[in-house]
């Protein structure tokens, strides 16, 4: 279901660097890159970041200070 609503908003909106706060283990973030966007995900829980990374995240961060003042998403 998530995964459906995800691909709907992304497309409709033409969005294609997404920004994935309190990310978790990666219920949005892993559909996300499975569409081929690219996903920065923040996630303060080493366990959830090594889930994401685990599932193809390859841009995790620890925390909204590892975002740099000019990232845009």
């Amino acid at each position: 279901m998530r995964e459906g609503v995800t691909a709907r908003l992304t497309g409709r909106i033409g969005v294609e660097d997404i920004l994935d706060l309190g990310a978790g283990p990666g219920a949005h973030a892993l559909p996300l890159i499975r569409r081929g966007l690219d996903v920065t995900a923040v996630e303060i829980l080493p366990e959830a970041r090594r889930a994401l990374s685990e599932g193809g995240v390859t841009d995790v961060r620890a925390g909204l200070d590892e975002i740099g003042e000019g990232e845009r998403f």
